[in-house]
């Protein structure tokens, strides 16, 4: 009765003296919870800056892609002349009768986006001034001189002159002029998904750092513990070994042990330093530490999680390695068309506006219409061209269809090891606990032994070793399935 009282008190005495422990070494630094500590990662983390400058090129090609549609605007104004014969042996002209104006014109050009039309508008007016057959000023030797008194704008042209091209073979209804376009489009559909991969893979790579920093805190802890009780224990060691109750290779095993302890802190304290050195650009800051409340819930959640088979599809990198697959299809089938001859309906209409006199009366009067409506055909002989793009084209597509299958594979190869792994680690860390408990009693009955003198030195050592290798497993266990949790929502990640 009295043995099972003093068991109680001492069981109450730990206890507050673990409590006490934790409060003094969550009070030792300012406690960094985990979404805090995330927001800090996304908003300085160089990696999802560069994913992000990958899809704003990929938005900036569409809209270079998508200037094919833009409408191009021509003027043009100048001086212009007639002779209407040169002497042969003089290279000045001489003439009866010629004619000096101005051009003013203006047009306007484009592609119909979608439909592979080119079009073409242009109004264009020509004055001239008057004849050349008397004046006063000669500007040269033979030259009939300049009457500018007379005739000034005597002749005017203004005529308009429209333009279309229609191809209804090889760019069968702009297929062609849709293709960089539609490419562009698929190319930015690739970069998003391939950003939302990129980070959250990088993402999920913070976040596991985030529970090996509460792990190597919590092992550096405990060991710290450890080598307290261990040294108390080796103090009580070496009284007995000067008493001469015990031999000396008992006493270095228990200096061993402490030795042991400090070992295994090591270890632990190389693993915060690895991860201190990794979020110390993010997290410059020092005594800051992650908070413990995290690691318990997280792993509650975890060790409730399921893992599922989700199709690949249905996964952005899925979508993605499709969105591929489509886009080297659609190349396939433009590179056919980009074969064939090039057959268009062209036609053209002008409308002019001099007489049969040469005077310009009014616009009313421009009746003069000509007009051309016909096919113009094209196509290289050969086309050795074609056939080596065709090649080309065979084998990207071949190659985009092995990588979607590879990817596939992999992906469900994947989600099955995350199960496998899943489903043994919830196994093992109940064993581990049940594990810990049995070592945990039966250090308990070989403390009463030992203090009735009845146990050997060395069979406590050893248990109290396999209690703190238990104990540092449990924790290694408990972070695996974390992980593992982590990187099936990663591969899995939906839209």
């Amino acid at each position: 009765m009295i043995k099972n009282i003093i068991r109680k008190i001492i069981t109450v005495l730990l206890i507050a003296f673990g409590f006490s422990f934790y409060l003094f070494s969550q009070s030792n630094g300012t406690i960094l919870n985990y979404s805090e500590y995330i927001g800090k990662i996304e908003s300085l983390i160089p990696e999802m800056k560069l994913t992000a400058s990958a899809e704003s090129n990929a938005y900036n090609n569409l809209i270079k892609a998508k200037s094919s549609g833009d409408v191009k605007f021509d003027l043009q104004a100048g001086a212009i002349g007639m002779q209407n014969h040169f002497n042969q042996y003089s290279i000045l002209p001489e003439s009866d009768f010629h004619y000096n104006g101005f051009r003013v014109g203006a047009g306007f050009s484009g592609l119909i986006p979608y439909s592979g039309t080119r079009w073409n508008v242009e109004i264009r007016h020509d004055g001239y001034f008057g004849d050349f057959k008397s004046g006063n000023i000669s500007l040269l030797p033979n030259m009939p001189p300049l009457n500018f008194g007379t005739n000034n704008f005597k002749y005017y042209s203004p005529s308009i002159k429209i333009e279309i091209a229609q191809p209804i073979l090889r760019d069968f209804f702009g297929k062609l002029d849709k293709y960089p376009i539609k490419d562009a489009e698929y190319q930015l559909t690739v970069a998003k998904l391939k950003r939302m991969i990129d980070d959250n893979a990088v993402l999920s790579s913070y976040r596991k750092l985030y529970y090996q920093w509460i792990m190597a805190k919590k092992l550096i802890d405990f060991y710290d513990e450890m080598i307290k009780e261990s040294r108390n224990f080796e103090n009580q060691a070496f009284n007995r070994y000067k008493n001469g109750l015990i031999d000396n290779d008992a006493y270095q095993n228990a200096v061993r042990q402490t030795i042991k302890y400090g070992e295994a802190k090591d270890e632990a304290e190389i693993l915060l330093k690895r991860v201190l050195r990794n979020i110390q650009f993010f997290i410059p800051e020092e005594n800051i530490i992650p908070n413990d409340n995290d690691w318990n819930q997280t792993l509650n959640d975890s060790i409730n999680s399921e893992i599922n088979s989700v199709s690949f599809l249905d996964s952005v990198q899925g979508q993605m390695a499709y969105q591929l697959k489509l886009r080297a299809e659609y190349g396939m089938t433009i590179i056919k068309n980009n074969s064939m001859p090039d057959l268009s309906i062209v036609g053209n209409v002008s409308l002019s506006g001099l007489d049969d006199s040469g005077y310009f009366n009014s616009f009313a009067s421009m009746t003069n219409l000509n007009y051309f409506v016909g096919l113009m055909f094209s196509y290289p002989i050969g086309g050795r061209d074609a056939k080596a793009k065709m090649m080309d084209a065979y084998a990207s597509l071949n190659a985009v269809s092995a990588d979607y299958d590879r990817a596939n594979r992999d992906f469900e190869v994947q989600i099955g090891i995350y199960f496998d792994e899943f489903q043994s680690y919830k196994k093992m860390i109940e064993n581990k606990k049940r594990e810990i408990n049995a070592i945990a009693s039966r250090i308990n009955t070989q403390n009463e032994k030992f203090k009735q003198g009845r146990l050997p030195i060395d069979e406590i050592i050893n248990t109290r070793l396999e209690l703190s290798k238990a104990r540092g497993e449990l924790l290694n266990l408990e972070y695996s399935i974390i992980a593992t949790v982590m990187d099936y929502n990663s591969l899995v990640l939906l839209k």
